[in-house]
């Protein structure tokens, strides 16, 4: 049955055998682009952090047509950007793949709790404790304190439980189980390809600490 989850296109690929040199740049990007209407069904508060993504996959993918067979991947365009120091540039490929993975962090850690909450025959309702404990584990630690303090007051005008996962299924009625378990096929291959980047930057010594 049809939600949002099934109707992404295109979806995260599944990982080569040496993920870290060989995750592909564009078909990252435009799986990337094609869940911001995920973030998009959380309501106006969280417009900042879905122009945010967009802009960041922007960023990349001028960089990536500078130079389509040097920047394929996405471990060659940071070793090319590591070579010419130029990684805390402003418009770095460096700083907005991370500021990228970041931002996927949180809606992986976000809906994550919503599936669990859900096979524990939980169900809360009031997603703002989610909301707020994914923040603090992805984003907060980079944010500067003005930021800090904003987040939780804007997250309490995101919609209810019930509310996100009908949006999620287009409106349907009697969809929650199906929305919850195509979340959870959808994070399982998210969650695969973050940590690639996430080790990438390990690997690389990219993981900047700067707050903004």
């Amino acid at each position: 049955m049809t939600t949002i989850f099934s109707s992404l296109d295109p979806k995260f690929d599944k990982l080569p055998e040496n993920a870290i040199v060989e995750l592909e740049v564009m078909p990252f990007l435009k799986a990337s682009k094609a869940i911001l209407p995920v973030i998009d069904m959380l309501g106006t508060p969280f417009r900042t952090l879905r122009n945010d993504m967009d802009g960041n996959i922007t960023k990349l993918t001028r960089k990536y047509e500078l130079d389509p067979a040097l920047n394929a991947t996405f471990y060659s365009m940071l070793k090319a950007e590591i070579a010419s120091k130029t990684t805390r540039c402003k418009d770095s490929a460096a700083i907005a793949l991370l500021w990228l993975k970041r931002a996927l962090e949180f809606q992986i850690m976000f809906l994550q709790q919503i599936v669990d909450d859900h096979k524990a025959g939980v169900h809360t309702d009031n997603l703002h404790g989610f909301c707020v404990h994914a923040y603090d584990a992805t984003l907060r630690p980079y944010h500067t304190w003005i930021v800090q303090k904003l987040f939780p007051v804007i997250s309490h005008m995101m919609p209810w439980r019930s509310s996100f996962l009908k949006t999620l299924a287009f409106d349907k009625d009697n969809m929650e189980d199906e929305v919850i378990s195509q979340m959870d096929t959808f994070l399982v291959t998210l969650s695969a390809n973050v940590n690639v980047i996430k080790e990438m930057y390990r690997d690389l010594d990219l993981d900047f600490q700067d707050k903004v």
